[in-house]
């Protein structure tokens, strides 16, 4: 079980577990526990701990495994994303994603300033900072709504990282990119939506700073640059995050 976790890992990351020749890979193995990246979900991360736990009897079974397995492809097939709505370079945009390591992390005020700002600046009920993730829209702040996460359905943050500009939606339920939207036509009754785009450094789009309304509205060019550069606010924290666990090269002497 515990080599079977190890090929799991590997195929998840990409990344050997304890590279190195073989000798030493297998010295590794023998006094080191495989490093399980956090950017990974959370089932993921408790199910690769598991069969790789140091102690046998800490291990799960074969059946506890596939049946564990079986649960990850039946969350992932409620989940399907409609292909329109993933860019021609998901690969390397969630690949950045990760690189962030910002998916379910815990509520951070820094964030939540900023969607409580957003909400009184543009007097709307809701400000979400949203991360795109493979099947789902994560949110790692949400003023003005108790939901973490939705589906990756089309209209709102899904179609939003498509563009390179702010996406509007001023009347939704009017609005045929966006009629089939749960979030509008189910109870919660969304009737205005504006998404700036998280873009990385390297010119991903990792999510979207967006505000919504429970009425129809307009977004006029001045408060388009607003929403504009509290987006670059939220990715200008993201990137000093990102060097802070960068290990930075000593400069000549």
């Amino acid at each position: 079980m515990y080599s079977l976790g190890l090929v799991l890992l590997e195929c998840l990351t990409c990344q050997q577990a304890f590279p190195g020749d073989p000798l030493q890979s297998a010295l590794a193995r023998l006094i080191e526990d495989p490093s399980i990246p956090s950017s990974l979900a959370p089932e993921w991360q408790m199910l690769l701990a598991a069969m790789t736990a140091r102690n046998p009897e800490d291990r799960p079974s074969s059946r506890e495994v596939t049946q564990a397995l079986q649960d990850q492809a039946a969350s992932r097939a409620k989940h399907k994303v409609d292909a329109a709505l993933i860019p021609s370079d998901e690969d390397a945009r969630m690949e950045a994603v990760r690189r962030y390591a910002i998916l379910d992390t815990p509520a951070d005020g820094a964030f939540d300033r900023i969607t409580s700002l957003a909400a009184r600046l543009f007097s709307v009920p809701i400000a979400i900072v949203s991360i795109v993730d493979h099947d789902r829209i994560w949110f790692k702040s949400h003023h003005g709504v108790p939901v973490e996460e939705i589906g990756r359905d089309a209209g709102l943050c899904a179609s939003a990282i498509l563009q390179d500009d702010v996406w509007v939606i001023e009347n939704a339920p009017e609005d045929p990119r966006t009629l089939a939207n749960p979030l509008v036509a189910g109870e919660f009754g969304l009737k205005f939506y504006a998404g700036a785009p998280l873009k990385s450094r390297d010119g991903y789009n990792l999510g979207t700073l967006c505000i919504l309304d429970h009425e129809p509205r307009v977004l006029d060019a001045s408060e388009s640059a607003t929403l504009r550069d509290l987006a670059a606010v939220v990715m200008n924290v993201l990137e000093l995050r990102l060097d802070s666990r960068t290990p930075q090269l000593p400069g000549p002497s």
